[in-house]
């Protein structure tokens, strides 16, 4: 039997006209967030492991435009827009390990 893979952006949030937060339903009551900005900052990976840390979420990743800053910071996975591919896989991934966890 197969299993349905569905990732569902159950809300979205803008932040300051730079960037964007996604909020992504891995599994019921497991959230994973990825960030969208122009850049891979300190401050937004910061931010973003501050939310894992403080449980709000699971997982967080940051989705970047410009290479002016490889790598992420505090454990953060980031990606840049080219990796769109590798983001889903990672994201599916994450989905199906909660999955046969829950």
């Amino acid at each position: 039997m197969e299993s349905e893979t569905s990732l569902g952006v159950i809300a979205r949030v803008a932040l300051e006209d730079r960037s964007t937060d996604l909020a992504i339903e891995l599994d019921r009551g497991a959230l994973g967030v990825v960030r969208c900005t122009s850049t891979n900052s300190d401050a937004d990976c910061t931010a973003l492991a501050t939310m894992v840390a403080e449980r709000t979420f699971v997982w967080a990743g940051l989705v970047y435009e410009t290479l002016d800053h490889p790598g992420g910071v505090d454990g953060i996975e980031s990606f840049h827009v080219s990796e769109l591919d590798r983001l889903v896989a990672r994201l599916v991934q994450l989905q199906e390990a909660y999955r046969e966890a829950g």
